[in-house]
């Protein structure tokens, strides 16, 4: 069996050198109850239900959807968490010569608290995986075993850390139409790509200020007339962001970072461009002003 863990579309060395900033944060700046609690029964209900589907596209690629059922009131984080939290972690166990390849968050929600502020999901949560089978692969009716040991951190007055390992054997000859219209369904969730968004990008660059970093996005209409209303940075390696300082002026987004060391150097930007005609990814390589 071939593993990798992975924070969302963080690899875990890089969760570990962003975890001092959550600790800190949800220790020291969330007034919430942090504690954990295996398989999450609260008042008889369980709090966040895990499931695991493999199911194959019109183009024969292969994806594992890792959907979470959350109670009512609760939440999930986006891979940007935000002021405090931490994304959804899948450790795999695939069969022989299987790879994983890039996770997939659908477009999350924003939650204002008082001075803190979080991207996560109430209700339902799909990520979907690529998974990349070995070359040469033929579809047999031999079931191919897929494990996720899942967990997460989950919140609502309190937060509470919850694990499961959830497995399906699949047989590649008698997928599930169900399954595929869950796939359907968690693109459609997606963020369109930017080319679509009506925006082009004038200009993206960081300055020193003290010793925090100001990234300026300066974007323009190319057709139609999208407006902007927000931005959601995907976190930054080597970077704490700070998501109050975010603004919009027209089509210019602003926000500071502050970086871990002295030596780090911000050298892209990835993110969500919140529109009134839909949401857009957003890329791009920083100008060293």
């Amino acid at each position: 069996m071939r593993e990798r863990i992975v924070y969302g579309d963080m690899e875990l060395h890089t969760l570990f050198r962003t975890m001092p900033r959550f600790f800190v944060l949800i220790l020291f700046l969330v007034p919430v109850t942090f504690v954990s609690l295996k398989g999450q029964i609260v008042d008889g209900v369980k709090i966040v239900r895990p499931e695991l589907r493999i199911v194959s596209d019109e183009q024969g690629n292969y994806f594992a959807l890792s959907r979470f059922v959350i109670a009512d009131s609760w939440y999930l984080y986006w891979k940007n968490p935000g002021d405090a939290g931490l994304p959804p972690h899948i450790k795999w166990e695939l069969p022989a010569k299987w790879q994983v390849g890039r996770t997939f968050f659908p477009v999350p929600e924003r939650f204002d608290y008082a001075t803190l502020l979080a991207y996560g999901y109430k209700i339902e949560l799909t990520l979907v995986t690529e998974l990349i089978p070995p070359p040469g692969f033929i579809p047999t009716s031999e079931k191919l075993q897929f494990t996720a040991d899942t967990d997460w951190l989950v919140c609502q007055e309190s937060c509470i850390q919850g694990d499961e390992r959830v497995s399906v054997a699949f047989d590649p000859l008698k997928e599930d139409p169900h399954d595929k219209k869950l796939l359907a369904s968690a693109r459609e969730k997606m963020p369109g790509e930017s080319a679509s968004s009506g925006f082009s990008m004038v200009r993206a660059s960081i300055e020193r200020v003290g010793g925090d970093r100001l990234i300026v996005l300066e974007l323009k209409p190319t057709f139609g007339q999208p407006v902007l209303k927000d931005f959601y940075p995907e976190p930054i390696d080597g970077g704490v962001i700070d998501h109050q300082s975010i603004t919009i002026d027209g089509t210019i987004i602003r926000f500071r970072v502050t970086p871990t060391t002295e030596k780090t150097v911000i050298g892209s930007v990835q993110g969500l461009l919140i529109q009134d005609n839909g949401v857009f990814l957003l890329s791009k390589e920083l100008t060293i002003k």
